[in-house]
């Protein structure tokens, strides 16, 4: 996972309004592990834990086949570094994730400044 910086609320804003894909191999947070990568994706279009973890495993991004439960742990904890605030200990993203009642994650052109 990468360091949040500043910046990142206004360039998901821009990734969110014009899709810019990978640039070397890294997205527009500055991640660029495989797992990181589908995770910001589907937080951008919006998806479950559960969804998020099986696409992770469909794409063959868990090598290690620490199987479904250990993924879905680890989307819930890159879940957590998006949201955090970017002067937390392990320097979130400070971004907007909201959980309908159907428990689908999604990011929010409305960002919070404050975060």
């Amino acid at each position: 996972m990468s360091n949040g910086y500043r910046g990142d609320i206004r360039k998901t804003i821009e990734e969110m309004q014009h899709p810019s894909g990978l640039v070397n191999g890294q997205n527009w947070l500055r991640h660029g592990g495989s797992q990181e990568i589908v995770i910001d994706e589907m937080c951008l279009k919006g998806a479950t834990i559960e969804e998020m973890a099986k696409e992770i495993i469909k794409r063959g991004f868990d090598s290690n086949k620490k199987g479904l439960p250990i993924i879905i742990n680890r989307v819930k904890k890159h879940i957590w570094h998006l949201k955090a605030k970017i002067d937390s200990p392990g320097r979130g993203h400070g971004l907007t994730l909201t959980k309908s009642p159907e428990h689908i994650w999604k990011l929010h052109l409305e960002q919070s400044r404050g975060r």
